[in-house]
């Protein structure tokens, strides 16, 4: 697991490191923060908030990425959902349907954050597959460990 060792709040290092690791560091630093999930991973000198927030040197947020796999994200729609999108793909006017959904097939990863993504996501509810509340839920559930892509 990724780890960020913490000390005066402060990040000292970060590092790949076993269970086994983790417990001797976590007798020799103020905390120990999983940061498997930072895209970046909070460089050292970052402040730590004391939960699992990061601010870097300049003063701005480091954040959690949001990728998941493929299959993770298509878990987040309903067999319904999906459904009703194969449907409307098997149509002369669905072709930009299928082609979005053939770019989701190639993809290696599905990245929450990205502004293709959002925009694919809200595209689906512009053609009624889904309601604004639904497309927040795909979008801004939390993820879960089985759903992050692991590279």
């Amino acid at each position: 697991m990724i780890v960020a060792l913490i000390q005066d709040f402060t990040v000292q290092s970060v590092e790949d490191l076993n269970e086994d690791q983790i417990s001797d560091a976590g007798r020799r630093y103020q905390a120990v923060v999983d940061v498997s999930s930072y895209n970046p991973h909070p460089p050292v000198g970052s402040l730590w908030d004391g939960k699992d927030g990061f601010t870097n040197q300049s003063g701005g947020p480091l954040t959690h990425n949001r990728i998941i796999t493929k299959l993770a994200f298509r878990s987040r729609l309903s067999m319904q959902e999906k459904a009703g999108m194969y449907a409307a793909m098997a149509t002369p006017q669905g072709v930009g349907l299928k082609v979005y959904v053939d770019d989701l097939a190639a993809a290696t990863f599905v990245d929450l954050n990205r502004a293709d993504t959002i925009g694919g996501v809200q595209a689906l509810v512009a053609y009624g597959f889904l309601t604004q509340a639904r497309a927040n839920e795909i979008l801004n559930a939390d993820i879960q460990p089985h759903e992050r892509y692991m590279g």
